[in-house]
């Protein structure tokens, strides 16, 4: 008769777990391996602790990307930072809040890999934002998040509709958006209300 005694994981088991099965779609297009500008980081260090209505500590489990640009200036700094979330509400299976931006994230690193943009970009696929954006919190604290100027979020918000832009720090990512690509792109005010 045998006796296995089970030992549970620990957090840090299971976050590094979940990891290595996320990370498979971008390590499966072989960016990092084909592309000698494209770096890839499984960031286990960064973590951080603070207090708000309550007290948070929480470790880094982001998943980060960068690709550098052409242009030697963007190489530290002016660069664009795209980020999506792998979590989800424990109620809903994260289709829309954000399967779709993990989806699109992978595609735009895949393109941005083989069409090799001017900036540096730095793909930030993170956990934690369900709960008071913890992953991006985390980010903030890794040597990349230095680089980017300009940050798309690929987030969504319910499901079926018109695509809409809903917040913005700058002209720069709107006169992107106003292009022959969207010629009648939608927004209004109100939804940047609603995301304060």
């Amino acid at each position: 008769m045998r006796i296995y005694t089970i030992i549970p994981a620990t957090p840090i088991q299971l976050a590094r777990e979940r990891r290595r099965t996320l990370v498979h779609p971008l390590a499966s297009l072989t960016l990092a391996k084909t592309y000698p500008y494209v770096e890839l980081a499984d960031d286990l260090v960064s973590n951080r602790s603070w207090v708000g209505a309550y007290g948070v500590y929480f470790e880094g489990t982001n998943i980060l990307l960068k690709i550098l640009g052409t242009e030697e200036q963007y190489a530290n700094e002016g660069g664009i930072l795209l980020l999506a979330h792998y979590d989800s509400v424990s109620t809903a299976p994260g289709a829309t809040d954000d399967g779709m931006g993990m989806a699109s994230l992978i595609q735009l690193s895949e393109y941005f890999a083989k069409n090799r943009p001017k900036r540096t970009v730095v793909v930030n696929i993170n956990n934690g934002e369900e709960d008071w954006l913890n992953g991006a919190h985390v980010f903030l604290q890794h040597p990349w998040s230095n680089i980017p100027n300009t940050f798309l979020n690929l987030e969504g918000a319910s499901s079926g509709g018109r695509p809409l832009l809903f917040r913005i720090t700058s002209p720069a990512p709107l006169n992107a958006f106003l292009c022959k690509h969207v010629p009648h792109p939608h927004t209004n005010v109100l939804s940047s209300d609603a995301f304060a």
